[in-house]
């Protein structure tokens, strides 16, 4: 079994009836001159990462599965007369990259990780794997319009971000992987993106398998 021990973990979600004043309110935490150039989830990661141990030792594995839409949905609502602007807007670096640049923060290595229902499973087993101490993991989207009716954007707009160790004193909680084939594990539950978001905040306990193994969550 590999085990990762949480020593801080941050969740925010924007509210569909006020997530424009909400992040309206986070964007005059930062300068404006760069603010303006970054996108909602730029934002959102900004906010959530703020006060974590970033350093050129850190390794941080981003996790997503639409990142960026609001971009992408103005270029491509261009068309048939494309804006240059517009497209220049929808390849500016990801959200991820938008908050490290702020800070200008070097880092030893970052793990960008897209994709499905699996998605936070992956990115919990490379955390486990991860020979290197300290481990942020990242995740976040950003809510889209047209492309969320077509299932090719997020529904919320949210971020998180957890800080792991080795190191089982004085934690919050423990990540325990264990490989399929020494598993035996119940069926599967393996939650989304968003729905972890929503278990950090309730604090819940969680066990679900994943396509590699067995994945347990046990707040202390």
């Amino acid at each position: 079994m590999a085990d990762r021990f949480l020593q801080a973990c941050r969740a925010i979600e924007l509210s569909p009836e006020n997530g424009a004043a909400e992040l309206a309110e986070l964007r005059k935490k930062l300068p404006s001159r760069q603010a303006r150039r970054m996108s909602p989830l730029g934002i959102l990661l900004t906010e959530v990462l703020s006060g974590f141990p970033l350093n050129r030792d850190t390794v941080l594995f981003y996790v997503t599965t639409f990142t960026e839409s609001l971009a992408l949905e103005a270029y491509l609502g261009s068309f048939p007369h494309p804006s240059p602007t517009h497209f220049q807007t929808s390849i500016h670096p990801g959200g991820i990259e938008q908050a490290l640049i702020l800070k200008q923060q070097p880092i030893t290595a970052l793990y960008p990780m897209a994709g499905g229902k699996a998605i936070l499973s992956q990115a919990f087993h490379l955390a486990c794997q991860e020979g290197r101490p300290e481990v942020l993991v990242v995740a976040g989207e950003e809510a889209g319009t047209w492309l969320a009716d077509m299932g090719a954007a997020s529904r919320q707009s949210f971020a998180w971000a957890l800080h792991f160790n080795r190191q089982p004193e004085n934690t919050l909680a423990t990540l325990s992987f264990r490989p399929a084939a020494e598993a035996n594990p119940p069926a599967d539950r393996s939650p989304s993106l968003h729905d972890f978001a929503r278990q950090l905040e309730s604090r819940t306990d969680l066990a679900w398998n994943g396509p590699s193994g067995h994945f347990s969550w046990q707040w202390k």
